[in-house]
């Protein structure tokens, strides 16, 4: 009885194997050719912006120039408690419905924030796109920031706040950038504790209204065709066609000393000039220089101390463990570039002293041609690396697309880096590192020099 019931799925399998036999002697499928980045302006302003990889998953992101920079005294943190009410009701869909709409439909959809722009970014089946890009329309387009949702998010603000605290190096960055700028550049990602339950709906809606133009924008996705993208944006996005939001010009200020005494083992500083704003012919110069400097380890569970010259110089300096690496900020119209270091308390007077003084040396022309060679190729390297991830290369993308209309490609940036001397990293150094100098410190500063005993 046994031998008759399975001779069915005896012959079922065998005929699989044949079936499985077959398509591994058939010809492979022809490639798929290989599309370049592709740019529309739409009527009403907006820009779109698309690479088609031939991805089953269609990954579209929404780039608005509404960031802290453009909040004001009167509303300030305004933008962190807009990305917390990404989620709410809308005059669509109530907070639930679009939830678990683009849960149904097998998408994600996430907000985030810089001090120049706003992202809303979505995941989806390519077949989903139209349907999962209403929602983010909805979202940016037709929100109605009931008065109970809006004050649910005090919560959710307050445990962000609360994190912060925990991650020195992100309260370090925050405060020299208060410092080097005040106001623009210098607005905060986070609320200050002063404006703690005080973004009311009407002061949401009037920053987006004042925002969120169409002018402001670039529908950037990957994985999708052009048309098809520039058609949902002509249909789903229903902004006003105003000007774009006037920014206050980012004004380096320099010089100040910010400083924060607390209870902890470990204290952070960073000390930080002008850098090159991202339309800088000094750009990729100072990119160089980063990683001349040390931008981080590369080889992990390895030390970074033979690649990184910050690390170097420290390590001879000290014994005790410490961690150093450049500082690089680069925005539309300003930037920074500086040190940022961690180190026990009793050390970090030590530590600042040695990394300030690689700074000075390299003003003084001690830099070595294979070090700059090595630096080139890292930087080359990273950049190309960068485009293997989807979601870097949507950055990218959107980050061109929203501020210039118009995209460089990674291989037309490595062959600047190419194009980069010695001479010219030394001349780069001297004006950036002969600049105002501006410090932020946080910890036990017991041992913690003031900026003018370090430069």
């Amino acid at each position: 009885m046994a031998s008759r019931l399975l001779r069915p799925l005896s012959r079922r399998l065998q005929s699989t194997q044949a079936a499985v036999k077959e398509a591994h002697t058939a010809a492979p499928p022809a490639p798929l050719p290989k599309e370049a980045v592709k740019i529309s302006k739409l009527s009403n302003g907006m820009v779109v912006a698309s690479l088609e990889n031939n991805s089953p998953v269609s990954r579209v992101a929404l780039y608005v120039k509404a960031g802290s920079r453009y909040e004001t005294m009167n509303n300030l943190g305004v933008s962190h408690a807009l990305r917390l009410s990404a989620n709410l009701s809308t005059k669509e869909f109530s907070a639930f419905r679009l939830t678990r709409g683009v849960e149904v439909l097998g998408g994600s959809l996430e907000a985030s924030g810089s001090r120049e722009h706003m992202v809303y970014k979505v995941d989806c089946l390519r077949d989903e796109m139209q349907s999962t890009l209403g929602y983010l329309a909805s979202i940016v387009s037709a929100p109605v920031f009931k008065p109970w949702e809006v004050s649910s998010n005090e919560a959710r603000m307050a445990v962000e706040m609360a994190c912060l605290e925990t991650q020195p190096g992100i309260a370090v960055s925050e405060m020299v950038h208060a410092a080097a700028y005040r106001d623009s550049l210098g607005n905060s990602l986070y609320a200050p504790e002063v404006m703690m339950g005080k973004h009311t709906p009407a002061m949401l809606t009037e920053f987006m209204q004042k925002c969120y133009t169409s002018q402001s924008m670039a529908l950037v996705g990957l994985g999708t065709d052009h048309d098809t993208l520039v058609q949902l944006g002509e249909d789903l996005f229903s902004i006003s066609t105003g000007p774009p939001a006037v920014k206050t010009p980012a004004k380096y200020v320099g010089g100040v000393d910010s400083r924060r005494h607390i209870l902890s083992p470990i204290s952070t500083a960073a000390i930080v000039t002008e850098g090159s704003s991202l339309n800088s012919t000094d750009l990729l110069s100072l990119a160089v220089l980063q990683r001349l400097l040390g931008a981080g380890p590369y080889i992990k569970w390895g030390s970074d101390t033979a690649s990184s010259r910050l690390n170097r110089g420290v390590a001879q300096a000290t014994q005790m463990p410490f961690s150093t690496t450049c500082f690089n900020a680069n925005y539309t119209d300003s930037g920074l570039f500086g040190l940022l270091a961690a180190a026990p308390a009793e050390q970090i007077g030590t530590v600042l002293k040695a990394a300030v003084s690689q700074y000075g040396a390299i003003t003084k022309g001690d830099v070595k041609d294979a070090d700059v060679q090595r630096a080139k190729s890292q930087l080359k390297a990273a950049v190309l690396m960068s485009m293997e991830d989807s979601a870097n290369m949507l950055e990218d993308l959107a980050l061109q697309a929203v501020e210039t209309a118009a995209y460089v490609s990674p291989d037309q940036v490595a062959a600047q880096v190419d194009s980069i001397t010695t001479d010219q990293i030394v001349k780069v150094a001297k004006r950036v590192f002969n600049g105002k100098p501006t410090m932020a410190a946080l910890g036990d500063l017991s041992n913690t020099p003031h900026l003018d005993q370090l430069v």
